[in-house]
């Protein structure tokens, strides 16, 4: 088994904490419905961006888990953009 690098675990950690705040956004009770959507979509989505780190081997293979990700990260900056808007 390959060693990981800091940059490896790093990224693993943020990504973890990241999809661990979105899930808490979407699953609590508030008024602010809408807003609590909208950051945790642009959570999600840096989150898949920051996956690139660990999926470098995989297009070659899977060229179309690479364009899903390319398109998420064009979707990210709207989603702030309508965060920033309603809020």
């Amino acid at each position: 088994m390959d060693k990981y690098s800091f940059l490896d675990l790093a990224s693993l950690i943020g990504i973890f904490l990241v999809l661990f705040l979105a899930l808490f956004l979407l699953t609590v009770k508030t008024k602010h419905k809408l807003g609590n959507r909208l950051f945790a979509f642009f959570l999600i989505g840096n989150a898949i961006d920051a996956c690139k780190y660990f999926i470098h081997h995989i297009p070659e293979n899977f060229i179309n888990l690479e364009f899903f990700r390319w398109s998420i990260v064009y979707l990210v900056p709207v989603s702030e953009l309508l965060f920033n808007g309603i809020s």
